[in-house]
């Protein structure tokens, strides 16, 4: 076990991650941000970095709507970021909403001064109004997802069973690797918290087991979390925009997104 922060800071600032779409990161974001919230009474903050803007459809809201992206607080001298948060309808649950403003967002950061530290710094302000901050990042690696990384301290992999999603994490891992090695940017102390396997089937025995021999090779990742099954009610519960513990409480998944949380907290204490 590792401690993400030091006595002075308090905020556990946590990347979902997988450079493929379609690995299930915002369901992963979603449905651990809002038990978080809910069940456990931790201050949740979702920040989503994905001009998709998957997260921020997902929580109920229409990005049209919304005047105050995290696009404009990435690219706003002297943006508050306090301003850019909306309240959700889950309780202990706030968020840094996303528009397609966010894709070109990409470009004009790279005209900012210390560009790398945008988000980072943003984050900064409400660090005493939050227990946990999760982002959602877009299925790249431009500048908005570095910022995310380089604004974390943890960084929990999502992938399923296919090559397609390992091609992913090599990606990513490579991105860590970097910034883990550069102490100019690694401000934040990022380490990998481990991963945890989306839409999983237990008759996938080949392929899952070969899947977990090569996860094994990745250095100095310890944790393999609960893995989330495969199951329709997941896609039900999104267009009801409901996490599964509300949705259908009784559902086997929810049982494994509660031990995953609990897993997850276990890394931050």
């Amino acid at each position: 076990m590792f401690h993400l922060y030091d006595n002075e800071k308090k905020m556990q600032i946590i990347c979902i991650a997988n450079q493929k779409g379609g690995a299930g990161k915002t369901t992963l974001t979603y449905n651990v941000g809002c038990m978080l919230g809910d069940e456990f009474n931790k201050r949740v903050l979702m920040v989503d970095v994905d001009g998709q803007a998957n997260l921020t459809t997902t929580l109920d809201f229409d990005p049209d709507e919304l005047s105050k992206p995290v696009s404009a607080l990435l690219t706003r001298k002297d943006a508050v970021t306090k301003d850019y948060v909306v309240s959700t309808k889950f309780r202990n649950v706030d968020l840094i909403p996303s528009t397609q403003s966010t894709f070109a967002a990409e470009k004009e950061i790279l005209n900012v001064v210390g560009r790398e530290f945008v988000l980072s710094r943003a984050l900064d302000q409400v660090r005493d109004d939050y227990d946990v901050v999760l982002i959602d990042i877009p299925p790249n690696l431009g500048v908005v997802s570095l910022n995310a990384l380089i604004a974390s301290n943890g960084v929990v992999l999502v992938y399923t069973a296919s090559e397609f999603a390992l091609d992913g994490l090599s990606q990513i891992l490579a991105a860590i690797d970097e910034i883990q090695d550069n102490s100019h940017i690694n401000i934040n102390k990022l380490k990998i918290l481990g991963f945890v396997q989306n839409r999983f089937k237990s008759s996938n025995k080949v392929v899952n087991s070969k899947i977990k021999n090569i996860l094994e090779g990745v250095p100095d990742v310890q944790n393999y979390f609960t893995a989330i099954s495969d199951t329709t009610e997941i896609e039900k519960s999104q267009f009801d925009h409901l996490p599964m513990h509300l949705f259908n409480r009784n559902h086997k998944v929810v049982d494994q997104f509660r031990q995953l949380v609990k897993e997850l907290l276990v890394c931050l204490a």
